[in-house]
């Protein structure tokens, strides 16, 4: 009797995070809101002028559908519900990133640069006391005047209740802001990581 009382308020469970993530995907997709900007925290400035060709992103999300973010969490597949593609969002970060540490068009020397997004993910749950998991993965392939000298994974993850420090939006955010700052802020820390990879080998 206590197994299938446990059972039914599992199956209950499921349920209501299912109607409640579809709830809030058809909300995004209805208010098309902007994609939180989470100011870069990297710092160290590109001093040596390079010719930067960065291309647009390679979308790759679909061959990481089912993989976990949690034990019990897994990608699911969306579409895009911001007010631009994603591939855009994610060009237009990394550019106006690379302008502010210096990385101009200026120099002689080429790079070439790859992004292939791989995950893009976030989901939250609850309903009075809301968290969320998010999760990115970016992959970059970079050239320095024609020859590889980066081909690497830049992975990040981040739970919140949005409580932390770390969180970027208000402890009243609506569900909506919810998933968007923490996917906002994950990207960022992905971003950040490849940064500080391409800083030490160009």
């Amino acid at each position: 009797m206590k197994n299938t009382l446990i059972a039914f308020l599992l199956l209950i469970g499921l349920n209501t995070y299912g109607q409640s993530s579809n709830r809030l995907f058809s909300r995004l997709f209805y208010l098309k809101p902007d994609f939180h900007e989470s100011p870069s925290q990297f710092d160290k400035i590109f001093t040596k002028a390079y010719s930067v060709n960065l291309h647009n992103p390679i979308d790759n999300r679909l061959s990481f559908v089912g993989e976990l973010v949690t034990k019990r969490i897994k990608v699911e597949r969306y579409d895009d519900f911001w007010s631009f593609p994603l591939l855009n969002i994610v060009n237009s970060k990394i550019s106006n990133d690379f302008k502010r540490l210096g990385l101009i068009n200026s120099g002689k020397d080429s790079i070439e640069i790859q992004p292939i997004i791989e995950v893009m993910y976030t989901c939250p749950r609850g309903f009075i006391w809301l968290k969320c998991y998010s999760k990115v993965r970016i992959k970059f392939i970079v050239s320095k005047s024609g020859n590889e000298i980066l081909n690497d994974t830049y992975e990040a993850t981040y739970f919140t209740s949005g409580t932390d420090s770390e969180y970027e939006g208000k402890i009243t955010d609506t569900i909506e802001n919810f998933a968007n700052t923490t996917l906002g802020i994950c990207l960022r820390k992905s971003l950040d990581k490849f940064y500080n990879d391409l800083k030490t080998k160009i």
